[in-house]
């Protein structure tokens, strides 16, 4: 009973006594707990519903020892949040922050704390915090996906390199504060194909705006055509290289705030993840294989964390109805998405599967898209990746795209 109406309701956890209901869901679940399709039930209330949802289907969860955020977070952000707190402000309806005086925000989170949808997703800007990720040496086997039917077989699979380097904010390598000439933008990202053969050399370059009301420029060097071309806007909604993953769809969302509007469903404590994520290097030579052809092996780690609830709903024409988002109230970095069709149906789980490294480089290891429609899946696989490796400019610049291509 108790599950059914959280679930519909996002009743937080510290009101059901008031209701009358039984609290043995509120109690915290013992580190060292496998849950799977045969105990599910018994911790529903705990779950958010894209993860019971796939843990019904064959999903394997272990919980982990709730971590501390300063193992989750490099200090000297936390450090910059303090520094920097009461001096972020909206410029606009669109949710354009920064400083008073227009000028771009200069690191931490901007809005430590807050109760206002919007703002929190300000934050989750920030929810990876370097200036760049790369590899070392830059440019090279980052990870890959996998792509699977309904059936639970993979028919193709890509290596990739995804590079972000941040154009404004910038903390920790020179250039810092922002890069001149580009004060403008926020980050920008560059994914480089190098298998299968039919995909080797592509790469896709986004130009994210400060301007929240401002689209993102997208471009595409495809080999065989020699020249870059630029995408339009409606191509945003695309699939990816035949994914379930969509340009606006990354890390869960991606789209300037101005295209949606945001409402707080509530902030309760869940089992998420942030970290502890297992390995998926074994990926590449099949020597580890996904539990039950799609999820993390040999089990997703999850922790008691307060967790934001956020219904985001488009005020564009899109395939989704609405998009309600898991975001880590510490960390902001998501852990679940859950994206309904026009007709308010489950369409697309998103879940994220973080390991924080020792140098506090977020690797998100797996990720798993999951059309629950039809049962189709993309598995992102990432195995190398590092941050603040000082990432040329020239690496997010379209002159360089068909250089970088070769």
């Amino acid at each position: 009973m108790l599950a059914v109406i959280r679930e519909n309701l996002f009743i937080p956890l510290g009101f059901v006594g008031a209701l009358g209901l039984s609290t043995a869901m509120a109690e915290p679940v013992p580190v060292g707990t496998q849950i799977d399709a045969g105990n599910v039930e018994q911790y529903k209330a705990m779950l958010p519903t894209g993860t019971y949802v796939n843990v019904k289907a064959g999903e394997v969860l272990k919980v982990i020892p709730t971590t501390p955020l300063e193992q989750l977070v490099d200090p000297k952000w936390l450090e910059l949040t303090e520094a920097n707190r009461g001096k972020a402000k909206m410029l606009d309806e669109a949710g354009t922050w920064g400083l008073a005086d227009g000028s771009f925000w200069p690191g931490g989170y901007p809005f430590p704390g807050t109760d206002d949808p919007r703002e929190m997703m300000a934050n989750f800007q920030y929810h990876l915090t370097p200036d760049d990720i790369d590899t070392i040496p830059a440019g090279g086997h980052m990870g890959g996906f996998s792509l699977v039917n309904g059936d639970g077989k993979e028919y193709k699979r890509f290596i990739i390199n995804l590079t972000q380097r941040r154009m404004t904010g910038r903390v920790w390598t020179p250039p810092l504060g922002a890069e001149p000439g580009y004060e403008d933008e926020l980050y920008r990202t560059n994914t480089m194909f190098f298998e299968p053969y039919d995909s080797k050399g592509v790469i896709s370059m986004n130009v994210i705006y400060r301007d929240q009301a401002a689209l993102p420029d997208a471009y595409v060097y495809v080999p065989v055509l020699r020249r870059v071309r630029r995408l339009s806007s409606s191509q945003r909604a695309d699939a990816i290289q035949g994914s379930d993953l969509t340009a606006g769809d990354v890390d869960t969302f991606a789209d300037p705030l101005g295209m949606w509007d945001f409402r707080l469903l509530g902030t309760e404590t869940l089992l998420v993840n942030q970290t502890g994520s297992p390995p998926s290097e074994g990926m590449l030579d099949n020597s580890v294989q996904p539990v039950a052809s799609y999820y993390p092996s040999p089990y997703t780690a999850v922790e008691s964390r307060r967790v934001h609830i956020i219904e985001a709903t488009p005020r564009y024409s899109t395939i989704y109805s609405k998009k309600v988002l898991y975001v880590d109230s510490q960390t902001y970095r998501p852990a679940v998405g859950e994206f309904y069709d026009r007709q308010g149906q489950l369409l697309k789980t998103y879940e994220m599967n973080w390991n924080v490294k020792e140098d506090f480089t977020p690797s998100p290891n797996w990720i798993v898209i999951k059309n629950q429609q039809t049962g189709n899946a993309s598995i992102f696989w990432v195995f190398d990746i590092n941050a603040n490796v000082g990432t040329p400019l020239s690496r997010v610049l379209t002159s360089s795209m068909r250089e970088s291509s070769r």
